[in-house]
């Protein structure tokens, strides 16, 4: 699945006829949605989701905290 929004200038609707505004997410492997994908019709949202970072030590005592 990820996360898309229909193109500049461009209206997109479901299988079923809804129109799709705004952010939505799809299953890439779908034929319907892959056609899509692959026109320009919709583009992936660029996520601005920071990666897990895991949290540093700098003492005994967090040390310790964090491997419980």
């Amino acid at each position: 699945m990820i996360t898309v929004t229909p193109a500049e200038g461009r209206k997109v609707k479901d299988q079923s006829g809804r129109e799709m505004t705004g952010e939505f997410q799809v299953d890439e492997k779908n034929v319907f949605w892959a056609a899509l994908l692959r026109w320009k019709d919709i583009v992936p949202v660029k996520s601005e989701a920071k990666p897990e970072v895991a949290p540093v030590a700098t003492s005994e005592t967090e040390k310790k905290a964090i491997a419980k």
